[in-house]
């Protein structure tokens, strides 16, 4: 009995990239490519009116990115699976799109087999990772902890709560007492209290010495 073929979706704004995957996967005896998407929103048109196993998902897209179409795909279309294949290495574009729902990640410079192995296994439920990604991961997740570390070493250093630092995050980025309280659901009154704290706490007597100690502390990188 011959294996069911895989129906596989290429979206990638570069019709250069979709021509040359579509040769790539031409001879594999158990997949097709079907159908081809420039961005987002045409991957989920297609999804709407078409059966496809697997997307191979570019990540930088117009209208519509690849993170943000794997989030959407994963909310209508659970069954379907994605790999990203992509150029970028850098850690946070890569775990973004992994908690999105990607379950592969592939770089652009792989070889025709590794790629033909990826998509199989990807197709199979399985995991896969190009050794550069699996690398950029483990990276990322060391930087996590060392943050992570360094941040509750400043929550004892001055006794700092969550929430303070939160509302630290929240002041350096710009926001003011009123949307601070509407992002926290929190009142004005409430947050003009907490930044009158946190000011006592580390010695600043302004806001550009919030965001100067938010930046010498690390906390708008977390």
């Amino acid at each position: 009995m011959a294996t069911e073929r895989v129906k596989i979706m290429i979206a990638d704004d570069h019709q250069l990239i979709i021509d040359t995957i579509t040769i790539l996967l031409k001879d594999a005896p158990d997949m097709d490519v079907l159908e081809e998407a420039n961005n987002g929103n045409e991957v989920l048109d297609i999804l709407s009116r078409r059966k496809i196993d697997l997307v191979l998902m570019d990540i930088e897209m117009p209208e519509l990115n690849g993170i943000d179409t794997t989030k959407a795909i994963r909310d209508r279309y659970p069954d379907v699976k994605i790999m990203a294949l992509s150029g970028t290495k850098d850690g946070k574009t890569i775990s973004k799109m992994l908690e999105a729902g990607a379950s592969g990640y592939v770089l652009k410079n792989c070889t025709k087999d590794e790629l033909v192995s990826a998509i199989r296994k990807v197709a199979r439920g399985s995991k896969y990772f190009s050794s550069d990604v699996s690398e950029a991961i483990m990276n990322t997740f060391a930087e996590a902890k060392e943050r992570q570390k360094s941040m509750q070493n400043v929550l004892q250093k001055d006794h700092l709560t969550v929430r303070e630092i939160e509302i630290i995050r929240l002041i350096a980025e710009g926001l003011s007492n009123a949307e601070i309280a509407e992002k926290l659901i929190r009142s004005p009154r409430t947050i003009d209290t907490h930044r009158t704290n946190i000011m006592k706490k580390i010695n600043v007597h302004n806001i550009a010495g919030v965001i100067k100690y938010a930046m010498a502390n690390g906390i708008l990188d977390t």
